[in-house]
């Protein structure tokens, strides 16, 4: 569905096609959004007639539908604008959700931001974290409190976000879990 405001509405001429056949046309300014367009409506098409009477300044919907190469405008019905009301469906993640608006479409993408899936990967990885320092911890046999749970995934997550040279360089591996009951957490 396409949304157009008519600009203006040329003058009805005649035409000759190829085969020697007459027809008429007419060109249609419209503006779609903030984009303004310029359509030859044939005496042939579906549109014809609706668009020759239309009224400059008024808004359509406009059933825009592919045809081969070319888009072709099926149908077509007046709006009135005073009246429209946004209407919100539910919507697929990661599509783009179209809302109306007065003069036509606006685009309000759904895809996540840098900031926000950076904020969910560090968030997956510090789940991930507790799981593995939960598992750590509850082999050992001994009475782990919460604190040495958090601190063995700070340790795992800190390790995580190192780079290469870092890891390489700063981390301390501790070989048994004595080693870190016994001397508490390097």
């Amino acid at each position: 569905m396409l949304r157009i405001k008519i600009l203006a509405i040329g003058d009805v001429e005649t035409k000759s096609s190829k085969g020697g056949k007459s027809y008429t046309q007419f060109s249609l300014d419209y503006k779609v959004g903030d984009k303004a367009a310029t359509r030859k409506i044939l005496s042939f098409s579906e549109t014809y007639k609706f668009f020759k009477d239309a009224e400059v300044g008024s808004t359509y919907d406009i059933d825009d539908v592919k045809e081969g190469e070319y888009y072709q405008w099926k149908s077509a019905s007046k709006v009135d604008v005073a009246k429209v009301v946004v209407e919100s469906a539910p919507a697929p993640v990661a599509t783009s959700v179209v809302t109306q608006a007065k003069a036509g479409y606006v685009q309000k993408s759904t895809y996540e931001t840098a900031e926000e899936r950076a904020f969910k990967q560090v968030c997956i990885v510090r789940q991930t974290c507790i799981e593995r320092a939960l598992e750590y911890a509850g082999g050992s046999g001994h009475n782990t409190s919460i604190n040495d749970v958090i601190a063995f995934a700070q340790r795992f997550e800190a390790y995580v976000f190192q780079t290469k040279e870092e890891k390489l360089a700063d981390v301390e591996f501790v070989d048994s879990k004595e080693e870190v009951y016994g001397g508490g957490i390097k």
